[in-house]
């Protein structure tokens, strides 16, 4: 999904809550969004083939289980961290767009 899509979504459903989960699990309601991130990626494949793309990263945090019992951010809320941020950081909706964050441990992307 790329970013327009993911943050059009959003936008029309600014009241509803936010839930994402992952092959390992629900995030916790009581996420953050910590940090939102424009990644350029050069890589070299098996057959030496270069690949460029850019991608935008949204990276959740997930509180401590005693945290857990806070309400789930509204997408509105979620946007407007994005909004902040993008007065600093030049993000292309046309981009990809990735969800990442901690569940059980470890980092997932998540759906």
């Amino acid at each position: 999904m790329n970013t327009s899509e993911f943050l059009n979504a959003l936008r029309a459903r600014p009241n509803l809550p936010l839930a994402f989960s992952t092959s390992a699990g629900a995030v916790p309601p009581g996420f953050h969004l910590s940090e939102v991130k424009r990644v350029s990626h050069q890589t070299v494949d098996c057959g030496s083939v270069v690949h460029n793309w850019v991608e935008n990263q949204f990276e959740l945090w997930s509180p401590t289980p005693a945290a857990a019992d806070r309400k789930p951010m509204p997408a509105g809320k979620f946007l407007a961290i994005v909004e902040k941020v993008r007065r600093m950081l030049s993000i292309d909706e046309n981009n990809e767009a990735r969800v990442f964050g901690r569940v059980a441990g470890g980092t997932d992307q998540m759906h």
